[in-house]
């Protein structure tokens, strides 16, 4: 803990009143501003932003988030701007992706002749398909269309479960959510 502003006085002036009342009154506010320091210093990183400091980043970034995202997800969209840096090769990309999305929570194939970038995310990362799909945009050359697509549930992952297990889902579930 730091020390009181008084213990910095000569020992015979600390026990003058006015001082005393001056120097409490003076702790408080210096209190006020070692906490409103250490809240900017946090709102900093990215990684310890609250929504003040997510708010501030995103007008700097100009990115709209939407509605439905929650704090962590707008983390991970300024995030997945800061990891973009020159040169930009295939390699690298995978590396972003594997940032935004987890790592084998993705393919990716890219057809130079066709010009055609296809990546296809897991379920699991289905929230992240926004900031990848940005990220693609950004990073990918101008002349290659950017094919992104979900990897839905298929019957051979269906065919482990009984349809006991099966009977609590919907179709629409059976086909677009995790099955745990």
């Amino acid at each position: 803990m730091r020390k009181k502003l008084i213990e910095y006085l000569p020992f015979v002036m600390q026990s003058t009143r006015e001082y005393r009342i001056i120097f409490a009154v003076e702790d408080e506010e210096i209190k006020l501003l070692w906490d409103s320091y250490r809240f900017i210093f946090g709102e900093q990183f990215v990684e310890s932003a609250t929504e003040y400091g997510v708010r501030r980043w995103e007008k700097i970034l100009k990115i709209a988030p939407k509605n439905t995202d929650n704090l962590e997800d707008r983390k991970l969209a300024i995030l997945a701007i800061f990891i973009e840096y020159a040169p930009f090769t295939f390699n690298r990309l995978i590396e972003m992706l594997d940032f935004i999305c987890g790592k084998g929570e993705f393919s990716i194939e890219r057809d130079v002749a066709q010009k055609i970038l296809s990546v296809k995310l897991e379920l699991k990362a289905k929230l992240a398909s926004g900031a990848a799909m940005r990220l693609l945009r950004r990073v990918a050359p101008a002349n290659m269309l950017i094919d992104l697509r979900l990897i839905y549930n298929k019957h051979k992952t269906l065919a482990k479960l009984t349809h006991a297990q099966l009977r609590i889902y919907s179709h629409k579930a059976l086909r677009d959510e995790v099955l745990t």
